[in-house]
């Protein structure tokens, strides 16, 4: 069954544990009513109060011509939705806690179980007394809610202060006569329908996804609406495989009345206390309070931004008001479960290995590093049959990177065949771009959950113990697959149209600066929605030109990015196969900058070739250098040259259509193609 909690054969279920662990106390306060002392039910899911009939004519002396018959103008159902009738209503004065309450509204309904033989209380209190008891009790207490009021007490009234923020609701269900098809692994837009306004809606009205599950674990976005639209957009998120039909009239949620916040009105903490449960705090100051805070967290005076001083100052609001979206130090990570990472086996062998040696000189390093994971939520103490190595590897400021050779589990690991957008094909998207901003994931794959069935799987050893990820953690095979169709998840159908993805590095554009501004905040929403983070020192906003994938990226082009291509001035010369196909791995990613280069690279390529045809080992220094010849010499220079003085690139523009000229010759060929013409110019 699932869920079920399977005890220890040791001890068997016994009647005492079995009556303590499934029957809960109800709560149970004490009131007056006519200076009679009585205890009723305090219910908060009750919309009604009623009385027992056996107690309104005993106790009370009250009859027939006391009751009103208001049969015609409300009908009330029980819990298990059968109707419940009732004698009447009437309306009388009690006392709660000494505090005199008039005008308190109650049903007469008949006794149960014979009445006063039942020793079950006589009364329920719903919320239409709990409300107005929350209103004249609180006044006597001074509005607190804890001091000496009664427990009971405390909580109806927390529940009356939930309802009235959130208001009355209306169900929304899914719009149309047909069904609504939401395409796997996708986030799509469909119409809702609400049949019947919340009383009294006016101005913004708030969706919020309902407590029911939706059919392939679809999920929700909730969503802000105009009081004026019976029908209105919601977005779907579909994280499963398969497409996923929706049914007309299909109940998704329900829309109640907004209420507007002031900006930083309010500062809410989180903290994660497991993988399913979070505790929020939030602390209400006024306006003045916050605005005097210095300290309040906000990525402002970290960002790098362009612009004008009145556009930084636009966004400077934009970025407070998401400061919740910037990781504050690194050890503010974000955390979503949107999607799990999985890692399918092609065998139940496990993977076992012994740790490697450790200097003792880095032991202390080592054991501050685990435990800094350890504190993050991270990683936790493991007892695995896995168990992979790790590695030591110094980053390029003299931190400690700690590296799991995962090489053993990815050889058994079935392969996920997501792909990762073309970077080309990427670029394309922002013709007419004008504005740019750059956003990275602060230790993006460490914001990702791992699926609890996997994650004895990434155990790894070391000569403190054995560790394993709850987070995804570098080196799995399948993590970048899994992180970009998270990305890919989280924004939709964004990608291409106001953002570009690839992994943890996201790219904002726009061809105005009032645009952008919208642009960024949607993306920030959609990241704090899904629960991630950003790492505000890589983020650059408002630019005219920024670096992306190893490029330079302005409104004039794209060109390859100089710190990146200044590294191959001092590339020596290979002398194995293996830094040969490593200097044409680099220039074959800005091949299309360099005019000719299947024909400038083709000697080097040759030696390639001939050397795999050959079966000659890629560290042979000797059978390597006697292929090597001038034409190879002058190939090798030819390309560090045209990559350092690399041109830009403008945009294709697919809205025009395209000129093509074509050249060939005995031994290659080009197609040269052109944009039409645009203000007396090819492009």
């Amino acid at each position: 069954m699932r869920g079920a909690h399977h005890g220890s054969t040791t001890s068997p279920l016994t009647k005492e544990r079995f009556l303590e662990r499934a029957v809960g106390e109800c709560p149970v306060v004490e009131i007056n009513i006519g200076g009679v002392a009585v205890k009723c039910l305090l219910d908060t899911g009750s919309n009604v109060s009623t009385l027992a009939e056996s107690f309104f004519r005993g106790k009370l002396h009250g009859g027939d011509k006391d009751m009103h018959s208001t049969m015609k103008w409300l009908k009330i159902t029980a819990a298990n939705k059968l109707p419940l009738p009732y004698l009447g209503y009437v309306e009388l004065d009690i006392q709660v806690m000494g505090v005199t309450i008039p005008g308190c509204g109650f049903l007469i309904v008949r006794d149960q179980n014979g009445g006063e033989a039942d020793n079950s209380p006589p009364g329920i209190i719903g919320m239409n007394i709990a409300q107005r008891c929350k209103q004249l009790i609180l006044a006597e207490f001074d509005n607190a809610l804890g001091g000496t009021l009664d427990p009971d007490w405390r909580v109806a009234f927390t529940k009356v202060h939930e309802a009235a923020l959130i208001g009355p609701t209306s169900t929304v269900r899914v719009a149309g006569k047909s069904k609504t098809l939401i395409p796997a692994a996708s986030v799509t837009t469909i119409q809702v329908r609400v049949h019947k306004e919340p009383p009294h809606a006016n101005g913004v009205m708030i969706f919020e996804p309902g407590s029911m599950p939706l059919p392939g674990g679809l999920v929700l976005v909730p969503t802000a609406v105009s009081s004026s639209k019976c029908v209105f957009p919601v977005q779907v998120l579909n994280l499963a495989s398969e497409d996923v039909w929706l049914p007309p009239k299909t109940r998704l949620g329900v829309l109640s009345q907004g209420h507007k916040v002031e900006s930083n009105s309010c500062k809410v903490e989180f903290q994660r206390v497991s993988d399913d449960h979070e505790e929020v705090t939030v602390h209400v100051r006024s306006m003045t309070e916050v605005q005097g805070d210095g300290d309040l967290p906000c990525p402002v005076d970290r960002v790098q931004m362009g612009g004008t001083p009145a556009q930084q100052v636009e966004l400077q609001a934009l970025l407070r008001q998401y400061a919740d979206v910037f990781a504050m130090s690194d050890n503010d990570l974000g955390y979503t479960d949107l999607v799990k990472h999985e890692i399918p086996v092609t065998d139940d062998i496990p993977v076992t290995q012994v740790y490697r040696r450790i200097p003792p000189n880095q032991f202390e390093e080592v054991r501050e590093h685990i435990s800094g994971l350890l504190k993050k939520g991270v990683i936790r103490e493991s007892s695995s049959s896995y168990a992979s190595p790790v590695v030591l590897v110094r980053k390029s400021d003299g931190s400690l990177r700690l590296c799991v050779d995962y090489r053993r589990l990815n050889a058994k690991t079935q392969r996920d065949a997501f792909p990762l957008p073309r970077i080309e094909e990427s670029l394309d998207a922002l013709c007419r771009a004008q504005v740019f901003s750059t956003i990275d994931l602060a230790s993006g794959y460490h914001q990702v959950a791992v699926h609890e069935k996997d994650r004895h799987k990434t155990a790894f050893v070391t000569p403190f113990g054995l560790y394993e990820y709850l987070r995804m953690p570098f080196g799995l095979c399948n993590a970048p697959a899994t992180f970009q169709r998270l990305m890919q998840a989280v924004m939709g159908e964004l990608v291409f149209q106001i953002v570009l993805v690839y992994l943890d590095d996201l790219l904002v554009y726009s061809d105005t600066f009032e645009s952008h501004l919208t642009r960024l905040e949607t993306v920030f929403r959609r990241l704090r929605e899904a629960g991630l983070k950003i790492k505000v020192e890589k983020c650059h906003f408002l630019q005219p030109e920024v670096r992306f994938l190893g490029h330079l990226v302005s409104a004039q082009g794209i060109g390859p990015d100089p710190d990146k291509v200044s590294a191959v001035v001092q590339w020596p010369v290979p002398n194995t196969v293996k830094e040969l196909r490593s200097f044409l791995g680099f220039c074959s990613y800005y091949r299309r900058f360099i005019a000719g280069f299947s024909k400038v690279a083709g000697p080097l390529h040759d030696i390639v070739n001939e050397c795999t045809a050959k079966g000659r080992g890629s560290q042979s220094k000797e059978l390597f250098q006697g292929l090597w010849s001038c034409e190879c010499q002058q190939a090798f220079e030819h390309l560090k040259g045209e990559l350092t003085r690399a041109p830009n690139l403008g945009y294709a523009d697919f809205t025009l259509p395209f000129v093509l000229e074509t050249d060939a010759s005995s031994w290659g060929g080009w197609v040269l193609s052109y944009t039409s013409i645009r203000e007396g110019k090819r492009q």
